[in-house]
């Protein structure tokens, strides 16, 4: 497309979800499917196709978490989110199984929602920072900064020197 407009195209698609807010897309490369995760419903999208098929659901209507594509893993990696309560769970998603799994971890990087969240394929780790919490009746903002090793099961704290300062809301590329 050198020199050229990118071309935008709506595509003719079979099951296509419902609509619904806060919905997260990542592309699987192992499976080479789209998958939507929402607050109610997860799908997976094959682009020859064109077809929208249903995948099991975490069914606790989170809103606000955030997920990445693990190609080490070959999973997609769920984290935080609230539906009133505040969470601090990694999961797990097998497209190829079509199961969920919670994922033990030494260490947290603490209840959150709103978050940015990023996979860094040079060092093979999950990237999260920012998002929100409750302290009672208060809602805070996270600016830490924690890596998720995959192969470990392990958060790390990655105490920068600088941050780019509270943020909330926020998403990935």
């Amino acid at each position: 497309l050198r020199g050229s407009e990118p071309n935008w195209q709506a595509l003719n698609t079979t099951n296509s979800p419902p609509r619904e807010n806060d919905n997260h897309l990542v592309y699987d490369s192992f499976n080479k499917k789209t998958i939507l995760i929402s607050k109610h419903r997860s799908f997976a999208f094959d682009y020859v196709t064109k077809n929208w098929t249903e995948l099991s659901s975490l069914g606790d209507g989170l809103s606000n978490a955030n997920i990445v594509f693990d190609p080490i893993l070959k999973k997609v990696i769920h984290f935080g989110g609230t539906n009133m309560f505040f969470n601090s769970l990694t999961r797990s998603y097998d497209v190829s199984n079509n199961t969920w799994d919670v994922i033990t971890t030494n260490t947290s990087p603490g209840q959150r929602a709103g978050h940015a969240m990023v996979y860094d394929s040079k060092n093979n780790i999950t990237l999260v920072y920012g998002g929100a919490y409750r302290e009672g009746e208060i809602t805070k903002f996270h600016n830490t900064t924690w890596a998720f090793n995959s192969q470990t099961n392990n958060w790390t704290n990655l105490n920068p020197s600088n941050n780019p300062g509270f943020l909330t809301g926020s998403y990935h590329v």
